[in-house]
């Protein structure tokens, strides 16, 4: 079952611009920040008071699925992820409703974008 907002992934081209933009916006400084090179992105997240966090992310590679969302699309909402408590029974419950989702891994499972009218979509194992 969804129990709330774990993150929400922005997409950006330049990440020190989009920090100072969700500073401004958020009124905090990140609470820490990602590079993974050998992912392709670079990262600040700002933890918000209801458990959540807003991730601003920087494709490093150009072969990578956040630069190819931005050449496609431009600059934005990447990805929603929901909070779930016991991600193997909703992921199943789920799937018994119908809807397409990957199988999870590492605490995550990925929703189709056809399933939900074209927005990228997770659900991930709530952190503790």
């Amino acid at each position: 079952m969804i129990v709330g907002l774990d993150h929400i992934t922005v997409a950006v081209a330049d990440l020190d611009a989009g920090v100072e933009q969700y500073r401004q916006i958020l009124g905090c400084e990140p609470s820490r920040t990602l590079d993974r090179p050998e992912e392709g992105f670079r990262a600040a997240l700002f933890d918000l008071p209801d458990g959540s966090m807003i991730e601003v992310l920087m494709p490093t590679t150009e072969d990578s699925p956040w630069a190819k969302r931005i050449a496609q699309r431009g600059q934005g909402i990447y990805l929603v992820s929901f909070a779930v408590e016991q991600l193997a029974e909703t992921v199943a419950g789920m799937q018994a409703r119908g809807v397409a989702l990957r199988t999870p891994v590492m605490g995550i499972s990925v929703i189709s974008p056809k399933a939900a009218g074209g927005a990228l979509l997770s659900l991930t194992e709530r952190r503790a």
